[in-house]
């Protein structure tokens, strides 16, 4: 079982509301992880996945599956995933030997997609708009040359190529570090050193601190908002891309703690996860800031270098490259042992109407407590119940998750309300 610290302090400091929330970590001494952890990314399906140096999980409430893509080697290095529309998962590896890019589906490890003699690998990837994957990547042959490349799959063949070498193909930037791609399909590409790179219709764009407002040229991260602004973290704070400007946001004009800002990615409701050394910061892009440090909640010394939220709004955090933390505002969700959840009741209609009773069909008698949580994670209501029946009239439309406890034995499910 994960170690869970729960904390009730709750701190009001200028520049917004810090306060500690629900943390729970992984580490090699309370799961499967052993050694270097790069990576961690919540599936549409409700799982998450975990990638390291030569490992690779998916955990699925508390239950691990280890996967072995590359054929019981524990050299490669798991340093991207992403979901295609059918929401399989696709990994990017950058190993000793070989570049990798693999898939699976039903459990089943697909064949090798590319393969490069010398060390290098893919470091990030994105779906464009028609299911196309795109790759970013730096490949170091025998010689000790780099190549930085841009490559667009189609079936596993490279439909669209670009590197830093040839005149022809030319990628403008070196050392590439991550990839987004915008609702109006813009590739963009964040580079160690050499700036942010746009890429639409055929054609480069380059941001950098010669010729724009980006406030350094050495980037860790990119998110894209659905707002149509584009977050980009640099070495010397957080930049927001709209419409040809950098808005910039620094230690010395907002809370931030750091100007090192290492990961970025937004929960659904648009509010941004932050990752800078030794803290979490959320922004909701409107003035409010929170801050969770070593001070006011059980964060670790680390600089938190991937983040992911999954559909609950639990926000999984790589730190130290050795562990995984999990964190939520109010309490975490699908954070109970395996052995006491039971998948022993429905509920219909579900979805259902706004008004309509919901009924539970279960095999337990007697009264039991009911819990129900919104996609936040939030405790909207909890009481004990005589009887198999709730009422939504009081609940908005959305998914909820319901948790029923008969006597220590624990059940959840989810139901829809609709308006």
């Amino acid at each position: 079982m994960a170690l869970k610290l729960s904390a009730c302090l709750v701190l009001l400091l200028p520049g917004g509301l810090l306060a500690q929330g629900d943390w729970m970590y992984y580490n090699s001494g309370n799961s499967p992880l052993q050694g270097l952890v790069y990576e961690v990314q919540a599936a549409p399906d409700g799982s998450v996945w975990i990638g390291g140096r030569g490992q690779c999980f998916q955990l699925n409430d508390g239950n691990w599956s280890s996967y072995d893509p590359v054929d019981n080697s524990n050299t490669y290095q798991l340093r991207a995933f992403d979901f295609d529309q059918n929401g399989t998962p696709w990994a990017g590896f950058y190993a000793i030997g070989k570049r990798l890019n693999q898939s699976w589906e039903n459990s089943a490890l697909l064949p090798n997609a590319a393969q490069f003699a010398g060390f290098g690998g893919v470091r990030e990837m994105d779906f464009d708009a028609q299911g196309a994957l795109w790759t970013i990547s730096v490949f170091l042959s025998g010689s000790g040359n780099s190549i930085s490349q841009l490559i667009a799959w189609d079936d596993f063949n490279p439909a669209a190529y670009f590197d830093d070498i040839n005149s022809t193909t030319l990628l403008p930037v070196r050392y590439p570090v991550d990839l987004v791609i915008d609702s109006d399909q813009n590739k963009w590409i964040a580079s160690s050193g050499w700036g942010l790179a746009r890429f639409y219709n055929g054609q480069f764009e380059i941001f950098n601190e010669a010729n724009s407002n980006l406030p350094n040229d050495l980037l860790y991260c990119l998110a894209y908002r659905q707002d149509g602004t584009l977050w980009i973290g640099t070495d010397n704070g957080l930049a927001i891309y709209q419409n040809g400007n950098f808005q910039v946001f620094h230690t010395g004009n907002s809370p931030l703690p750091a100007n090192q800002i290492s990961e970025i990615t937004f929960d659904q409701q648009g509010n941004a996860w932050i990752g800078v050394e030794n803290a979490l910061v959320k922004y909701d892009g409107a003035g409010n800031w929170s801050v969770y440090n070593m001070v006011n909640s059980p964060i670790q010394i680390a600089i938190p270098q991937k983040i992911s939220v999954d559909e609950l709004g639990n926000k999984w955090l790589v730190l130290n490259n050795d562990a995984v933390a999990v964190f939520n505002e109010n309490e975490i969700l699908h954070t109970f042992p395996t052995s006491t959840i039971h998948n022993t009741f429905s509920v219909f209609p579900n979805p259902v109407k706004a008004g309509q009773s919901l009924h539970i069909d279960a095999a337990w008698t007697g009264p039991f407590t009911l819990s129900i949580y919104d996609t936040l994670g939030r405790l909207i209501s909890a009481r004990m119940l005589p009887q198999h029946q709730i009422e939504t009239t009081n609940l908005p439309a959305g998914t909820y998750l319901l948790l029923l406890d008969a006597n220590g034995t624990k059940s959840a499910a989810k139901f829809i309300i609709m308006p």
